[in-house]
């Protein structure tokens, strides 16, 4: 199916998936409903689940393809390249190219990301940094600042080795090839990967003085000029794209390392997502939930991976309470028994809990209309304390994005990285001594007010 006759869009969303059709069709309509003129080009993998090809047409500039997918090779930067040459031929000129998995889902309303790229004076934002730093000279580029896609290990082994795979790395494959990688560490011709069940022996790098090896997520946004230098490139360097083909996950080094090498771009070392690593040994990121809500909203990001419709349906609801404009963002309600409060939606906080009458403890708060309940820990003691504590995995200063987010309502003041303060909210607390226990307080969405109910 050809594209319509609209030939501007300033924002392409490129989908790459595999799986969750449901998740997909709700990715693909927060976007249509958020930027109706946007065209959607979703990659989807022919051995995975069927999709509802008409339904997702019937959202707008929506078009299916159906590719061979693969995981951790080549095929994934083959798709993006597809989908550049796809934009070129039918004629949709276009600004910016979003690079997204089917379990991605935006943590801003997508006219307010788009006017954020529409205003961006840069040409991608993309994060990187070299895969072998001791190969980098201090005058290169060092992209994201404290970032490594890597151990150098594990570097070495993913592209200075020519691989061959041996299928799908199913369970019980990486399981039967684990005590086969004693290898890599008593010789150094061989290299055995469990994670891309694969075996790769040593060979000359293209790696070196005039082009270095960059690496991140391959997940980016970048500008069409940015997509179009790609392909012209692996036109042009047949030979180098047969090296990147033999390596272990390519799509996490190829964009960068041509880009970054070029020196035509101001790339941005940012990629505007939100994912967490914490405790993942493996290749996946951790799959977010809805107590990773607050950090997600703090952290700025345009969005977050990787989230799952199956195992937190509720996470979706919260977000687009925020994000889709057809939804009511209503504030939430606190049920505390003594003092308290619940933070709107519309804000990058989840929920704060106050001390009870004597201010000596931080008590259960409890969001009555998501039916989300969070308990504030015990964070004080002396009876004027007023403290602000949750749960927010990944999170360090979970208070201090509560400040950024109530900055300028009167009935909450400033508080500082979870320390107690005698003057925290001394307004609000003001006005609350007088009330019943058990009574509930409700902030009303961007009103900077209080009501009790």
């Amino acid at each position: 199916m050809g594209p319509t006759a609209r030939t501007k869009a300033n924002v392409v969303y490129l989908l790459q998936t595999h799986a969750r059709p449901a998740q997909i069709a709700r990715l693909v309509q927060v976007i249509t409903e958020g930027s109706p003129d946007a065209t959607v080009l979703i990659s989807h993998d022919e051995a995975g689940p069927a999709l509802d090809v008409g339904r997702l047409r019937a959202l707008g500039n929506v078009y299916v393809f159906l590719e061979r997918g693969g995981y951790g090779d080549f095929s994934h930067v083959d798709r993006y390249l597809a989908a550049v040459d796809w934009l070129d031929a039918n004629g949709i000129d276009y600004d910016w190219l979003e690079n997204l998995t089917g379990q991605d889902y935006p943590l801003r309303p997508i006219a307010e990301i788009e006017d954020a790229l529409a205003a961006a004076d840069t040409d991608g934002f993309l994060q990187y940094s070299p895969v072998f730093p001791e190969r980098v000279p201090g005058g290169a580029d060092q992209g994201t600042p404290g970032y490594t896609l890597v151990r150098a290990v594990d570097a070495v082994t993913r592209y200075d080795y020519r691989h061959w795979r041996l299928g799908k790395p199913t369970p019980a494959k990486k399981h039967l090839m684990r005590p086969l990688m004693v290898l890599n560490f008593v010789q150094p011709w061989v290299r055995v990967s469990n994670s891309y069940a694969s075996v790769g022996i040593r060979r000359r790098t293209v790696f070196g003085p005039g082009f270095y090896c960059y690496g991140g997520s391959f997940f980016c946004t970048l500008r069409a000029e940015c997509a179009r230098y790609i392909r012209d490139y692996a036109r042009a360097n047949p030979e180098m794209v047969t090296f990147f083909r033999g390596t272990s996950a390519p799509e996490e080094v190829f964009l960068h390392s041509v880009l970054v090498n070029s020196g035509r771009f101001n790339l941005t070392p940012d990629y505007k997502r939100y994912i967490d690593w914490t405790g993942c040994t493996h290749t996946h990121p951790r799959t977010l939930g809805i107590e990773d809500l607050h950090p997600m909203l703090a952290s700025g990001a345009h969005w977050a991976r990787k989230v799952d419709l199956d195992t937190d349906a509720r996470l979706f609801d919260l977000l687009d309470r925020r994000i889709r404009p057809g939804a009511a963002r209503q504030a939430a309600t606190a049920d505390v028994r003594g003092l308290g409060t619940a933070v709107d939606l519309g804000q990058p906080a989840m929920a704060v809990g106050y001390g009870h009458r004597r201010l000596c403890a931080v008590r259960q708060a409890r969001i009555v209309r998501s039916g989300v309940s969070r308990s504030a820990r015990r964070v004080g003691q002396a009876a004027s304390c007023a403290t602000v504590a949750t749960r927010a995995r990944g999170s360090g200063d979970v208070a201090a994005s509560w400040r950024r987010g109530a900055a300028g309502s009167p009935d909450v003041a400033a508080w500082s990285s979870a320390a107690a303060k005698p003057t925290a909210s001394r307004a609000w607390l003001t006005r609350a001594r007088g009330s019943a226990p058990g009574a509930r307080y409700t902030y009303v969405a961007n009103s900077g007010r209080f009501s009790t109910s």
